[in-house]
């Protein structure tokens, strides 16, 4: 029924303050459904929401340079995994990758590198053992088979094979792996130190890219014509 006038001036103040309230959540509801599917078009592969909101999970369309045609949109680091769009590609003429993150949306090639350096960064303050195995593996395959940073490979390698000594290999189940706090382990001291030594060297890296040279990008890329 239409409120008039007369009839709202009959309404109650907690009826008023219950109307109140209402509104605000209905507004606050629908922007929470609007952002959730910016959120889920803007993921490219898979266009699923993405619950956790983990930007971190996410490699985005935009280059370590000043290159320019970069399309800001993300995609989850997974997807462009298993569809072979990041890491090091190797699909002779067509495509080949080395370090580097082919646009699912717009095609454009960019680098991974600080990506890779900001996985580093979680895994060195991690506090779960699941989350410091997942991000240790997820750095790993985004570089295996890597001609240009192997030095940088290595590091992540080397804190790998430590890993699983200590708590089984990361394909298995291990109760340590699931529950397991990091600072109980006893490579606690060496995944830190190899955490800094590979941050460090990949803002040497990083220190060293173009900023003035539009075609340059730290992956590679060619295409036949």
């Amino acid at each position: 029924m239409k409120l008039t006038g007369s009839t709202f001036g009959g309404i109650s103040s907690s009826m008023m303050a219950l109307f109140r309230i209402y509104v605000r959540l209905r507004s606050f509801f629908r922007q929470q459904i609007a952002s959730r599917c910016l959120l889920g078009s803007n993921l490219l592969i898979c266009h699923l929401f993405d619950d956790n909101k983990d930007p971190s999970l996410w490699v985005v369309c935009t280059s370590e340079s000043t290159q320019e045609g970069s399309c800001g949109l993300s995609c989850h680091i997974e997807c462009a995994l298993q569809h072979e769009k990041a890491g090091v590609v190797d699909h002779g003429q067509l495509m080949q990758l080395d370090g580097g993150y082919c646009c699912a949306s717009c095609g454009t090639v960019t680098g991974i590198l600080g990506c890779w350096k900001k996985q580093l960064v979680i895994v060195k303050d991690a506090r779960r053992v699941d989350v410091l195995n997942y991000r240790i593996y997820l750095r790993y395959r985004l570089l295996d088979g890597t001609s240009k940073f192997k030095e940088l490979h290595q590091i992540v390698v080397e804190a790998k094979a430590k890993l699983e000594t200590e708590v089984g290999p990361f394909n298995g189940v291990s109760a340590k792996m699931a529950r397991g706090i990091v600072s109980r382990l006893s490579i606690a001291s060496d995944m830190q130190n190899l955490c800094s030594l590979a941050i460090e060297k990949a803002d040497s890296w990083l220190a060293t890219v173009p900023s003035v040279n539009p075609d340059f990008t730290d992956g590679s890329l060619i295409r036949s014509t």
